[in-house]
């Protein structure tokens, strides 16, 4: 459900999407099947708002952008 209120906004970001997000990205870690939804939700909202993200990010707080950037950002592995 989550999910679905994340990209029921293709190029806009209601009040409600920011908490939404980083709740998604809390509960990403349940399980990989929830992990994967969770990769597949921010994959899509991310390529949606490519065009208007410099504005929309002042949407979110430091909190919630944190944890969208932790999902959508790959760690480094050094040896």
């Amino acid at each position: 459900a989550l999910s679905a209120l994340v990209l029921a906004f293709p190029y806009d970001v209601p009040p409600a999407v920011p908490p939404a997000i980083a709740l998604l990205a809390r509960h990403s870690a349940l399980s990989p099947a929830a992990d994967a939804i969770v990769r597949h939700t921010f994959t899509d909202f991310k390529r949606t708002h490519a065009d208007m993200w410099e504005r929309q990010r002042d949407l979110f707080e430091r909190e919630q952008l944190d944890a969208f950037n932790d999902i959508m950002v790959s760690p480094d592995y050094f040896c």
